[in-house]
């Protein structure tokens, strides 16, 4: 895991290989052998068909710290969802979701999983996210995020997921008294 802290994978079949998809929490830089370059931890994409020798694809990395020198916030969160799966999706491609830091979810394009391409920031401007999860079938995501306004630290956003390059916005969702405008405890 290039000496990173793993917090969430995620381990899908793509064609006759198995792809380990797996978020890490903030550190500060580490060096990306694949790259040469100090990354922040972000998400790792390892090849696991031969679990006794697995092979690091790709390292896409996370948020970096606001803090000259600090700690990154990494991206813990990841999901996979495969094209067949989702309603509006392109059936040839495999697609993930992933938290950025604190401040966004994204949609990627994982197709060739050692040449992500990012689709889509579904939302950003937020202040912490979460575990958050991806229903294939619908592709309905339910994001654990810290927005802007509400009274509680996370809360939940739904969007429309089926189609991960223009994803739709349904509604947030918390408990009475979390949401914008509200008083008492």
């Amino acid at each position: 895991l290039q000496a990173r802290s793993a917090y969430q994978p995620t381990i899908v079949q793509q064609g006759n290989r198995w792809i380990a998809y797996v978020g890490t929490h903030g550190e500060r830089p580490i060096l990306n052998p694949l790259t040469g370059k100090m990354e922040e931890n972000g998400t790792l994409i390892i090849d696991v068909t031969d679990p006794r020798h697995p092979t690091t694809l790709a390292h896409i990395p996370g948020e970096p710290s606001a803090n000259p020198g600090g700690i990154g916030n990494g991206a813990q969160m990841v999901r996979v969802c495969s094209g067949t799966t989702l309603p509006r999706a392109d059936r040839n491609k495999t697609y993930m979701l992933r938290s950025y830091g604190g401040s966004a979810h994204e949609t990627w394009d994982v197709t060739d999983p050692a040449k992500p391409v990012r689709l889509a920031v579904v939302v950003s401007g937020l202040r912490d996210t979460h575990k958050s999860f991806w229903e294939c079938d619908t592709g309905i995501a339910y994001l654990v995020s810290g927005a802007p306004g509400w009274r509680t630290e996370r809360m939940t956003q739904i969007y429309d997921l089926s189609d991960p390059a223009h994803p739709v916005f349904i509604r947030n969702f918390g408990l009475p008294g979390q949401q914008p405008g509200s008083t008492g405890p």
